[in-house]
């Protein structure tokens, strides 16, 4: 009778576990990156249960309707406001956030836990929450900014300066109709991010998680992989190089399914992973996601030196086990990894603001030549006109 080769135990430990908050504002009003920086949109963190909370480290993206960022002369659709490194993992890690600016209704979300995953919190321009147009900052937008901003028109009072162009005029009234039209539609839509590392060490199930081909250096343990704080390098126990014959394998069981839609895997963009196989385990089956399948992007964050791996699962799923099928890495010797993130929901691309896009476009052929006609729109000083050989291939681009 063969006897049945023991697994590696497994060790895990309690780690300080960090997280973000990330606000995604619509830009639903055709505005420029230079006029929204103008509006002095900020937001400010506090702890919902009174605890004590450092400075948190926040960044601001302004994106166009591609998901690209903006130069200043580019309409924002979206602005992404991260608060990062924020206390998590516990279920005290509760958190409020504010976000302000000129002519805009205040808005506050309260009781975000961070016990378990970030959030991501989408709010408009063109809704009862961050609404455009409540520019005597009393909480919305009503008939009283409408009188005060008649008053105003005319004049160069900066208070009522909505699109910041350096006077008041219809424009600006036109934003406080719009927004009286408004309140009562839309509301926040608050989701799950990526898992907090001490959730994702609570739910391994270290029985069924069998690192005995693997050999993690310098003391640490498997928690490490989740947190982001150190470099981790993993090597194989029987010494062979790392191929696609001979990967080196990273099994990761949970006790308890996890919602996913989307896996990423930090590492070092000199002397990290290159290649690799995700083999998901659902409650449908088994299925390998090849390398080719992953998209590779720079970690925006103070982690420039990263490459993060990022595999889109295709559509959410509820996962029991993931192994990460290692097939090539700088050296074929060890296998660095500086942070796995399990991500229950992502930023989906920024809509493209209604007023924003041309309307009545008609075009005229010529000889050699077409012209283009469309409708003025409110608040636009210029055109970019993108045109190509077919319609997937507009890779030109003209500036009126």
């Amino acid at each position: 009778m063969e006897k049945e080769e023991e697994k590696e135990t497994v060790y895990l430990s309690s780690v300080e576990s960090t997280s973000s908050i990330t606000v995604r504002i619509r830009m639903d009003y055709p505005l420029t990156k230079e006029t929204v920086e103008k509006q002095n949109i900020k937001m400010t963190v506090s702890s919902a249960n009174g605890k004590t909370l450092a400075s948190p480290n926040i960044s601001y993206k302004y994106v166009d309707k591609y998901g690209n960022e903006c130069s200043q002369n580019d309409i924002v659709a979206a602005i992404d406001i991260i608060a990062h490194s924020l206390p998590a993992g516990s279920a005290d890690d509760i958190y409020t956030v504010t976000v302000t600016g000129d002519g805009y209704r205040t808005y506050t979300y309260r009781q975000l836990s961070l016990e378990k995953y970030s959030k991501i919190v989408t709010i408009g321009t063109k809704e009862s929450t961050f609404t455009l147009g409540d520019v005597n900052n009393d909480g919305t937008v009503n008939s009283h900014d409408q009188e005060e901003m008649q008053s105003a028109l005319g004049t160069t009072n900066a208070d009522y300066d909505i699109n910041k162009d350096g006077k008041v005029n219809i424009i600006d009234l036109y934003y406080v109709n719009r927004g009286i039209m408004v309140q009562g539609t839309g509301m926040a839509v608050a989701q799950n991010g990526s898992m907090v590392a001490q959730a994702v060490i609570n739910n391994i199930d270290t029985a069924e998680t069998d690192l005995s081909n693997v050999e993690i250096s310098d003391g640490k343990s498997l928690s490490d992989l989740f947190t982001a704080e150190e470099e981790v390098t993993l090597t194989k126990t029987d010494s062979e190089e790392i191929s696609e014959s001979s990967p080196l394998e990273i099994p990761i069981s949970f006790t308890e399914p996890v919602e996913m839609s989307e896996i990423q895997i930090s590492t070092p963009s000199n002397a990290g992973i290159e290649k690799f196989n995700l083999i998901v385990e659902t409650e449908n089956g088994t299925e390998t996601i090849p390398y080719e399948n992953a998209v590779s992007m720079a970690r925006l964050s103070s982690r420039s030196t990263d490459n993060v791996l990022v595999v889109n699962l295709g559509t959410r799923k509820v996962v029991k086990k993931v192994t990460i099928q290692v097939t090539k890495t700088a050296d074929n010797e060890t296998a660095v990894i500086k942070q796995i993130e399990f991500v229950e929901e992502t930023l989906e691309k920024a809509p493209e603001a209604e007023a924003a896009k041309s309307q009545n476009l008609t075009a005229t052929a010529g000889s050699e030549s077409v012209t283009l006609t469309w409708d003025k729109m409110v608040n636009v000083t210029g055109y970019k006109v993108y045109y190509g050989t077919t319609q997937k291939r507009l890779c030109q681009k003209y500036n009126i």
